[in-house]
């Protein structure tokens, strides 16, 4: 059998692995042995954070830190539930009790800097991130949240230097990519912006299911139909429609997916172009599937990376949509 030390670093080994089931049920026999064992109590919430059980994630640390008041862990992840559950205001409470506990605990000074910002507390979440930066200088989240803040001050310049940081730190982050992207996009460059811009499949921020036919490239077309799928919001849809154009030259045939609301202004615009209405439910492909003789696909916000590379590539003072004639 084994001793209650071993149980725990079991637990913590099926944890770090990712079986937060097999961790969280030895943690739970461990606490039925030592109902104050505050490791057992707070790794457990931890593990109830991370399986969305905030409020039990709450009751769990907060017994651990009275097991344990002085473990500057307990009180930074406590801030950390609070904050999946948008209380920064307890969030930012509890970093700065882990810091008063530990000063340089670099963690909590990122963390605390995130409540700040989020509490519109701009020029102290500066503060908080070049503390942790001071304590880790290659704390890539940090950098890339203090190019946050920067951005919301309006300062690009040092925005692009501190993604530039988090990139060469993390380069393989979906989040930190597509935030340098779009301060490409900010400081006009709009060719390595709009190739970045595609980090946002890796982010996971788009609910869009594409089909199983090649991503176009650009390239003229050898039969068969574009199909160009919608996956932005409707005013980003009306802006990169000025590239439909440039498809039909391209490609030939095309079928654009959008929004409902824009079907009739986008057909009046483009005759020889077949709109179809997203799915109500973004992830049902049911009704692309059925569309034949597709050759090739791309999403709408993918567009400008092949026709919007400078600011020469735009249409200009020129028209791409025509209005109703009664208006």
């Amino acid at each position: 059998m084994m001793s209650v030390v071993e149980s725990l670093q079991t637990a913590m080994q099926h944890h770090r692995e990712g079986r937060v089931d097999r961790a969280q049920k030895i943690y739970r026999d461990v606490i039925r042995i030592d109902p104050g064992h505050a490791d057992a109590l707070h790794l457990l919430g931890v593990a109830s954070h991370q399986q969305r059980n905030h409020r039990a994630a709450i009751d769990l640390i907060r017994r651990a830190i009275c097991a344990s008041p002085r473990a500057a862990a307990y009180h930074c992840n406590l801030g950390v539930v609070y904050r999946a559950m948008g209380q920064s205001e307890q969030a930012a409470d509890c970093y700065r009790q882990a810091i008063r506990l530990d000063p340089d605990y670099a963690e909590a000074h990122n963390n605390l800097g995130h409540a700040l910002q989020s509490l519109g507390c701009l020029d102290d979440a500066v503060d908080s991130y070049e503390r942790a930066l001071e304590l880790c200088s290659d704390y890539a989240d940090a950098q890339l949240n203090l190019g946050n803040v920067k951005r919301d001050l309006g300062q690009l310049d040092e925005t692009m230097a501190r993604y530039e940081r988090a990139v060469s730190l993390n380069p393989h982050d979906a989040e930190t990519r597509l935030s340098r992207a779009l301060a490409m996009l900010l400081l006009g460059d709009l060719e390595r912006g709009f190739r970045e811009y595609e980090w946002r499949w890796d982010a996971d921020i788009s609910p869009y299911k594409r089909l199983s036919v090649p991503i176009w490239d650009g390239s003229h077309l050898q039969g068969g139909r574009l199909l160009v799928l919608g996956e932005q919001g409707i005013g980003d849809e009306i802006m990169f429609a000025s590239c439909i154009p440039n498809c039909i030259e391209r490609a030939g045939h095309c079928v654009v997916e959008c929004d409902s609301r824009l079907v009739p202004l986008l057909s009046r615009s483009f005759s020889s172009v077949e709109f179809i209405p997203r799915p109500t439910n973004p992830t049902d492909i049911e009704s692309l599937q059925s569309i034949g003789d597709v050759a090739a696909q791309i999403a709408i916000g993918s567009l400008p990376r092949l026709f919007r590379t400078s600011p020469a590539s735009f249409p200009g003072d020129e028209s791409f949509l025509t209005a109703h004639p009664a208006v």
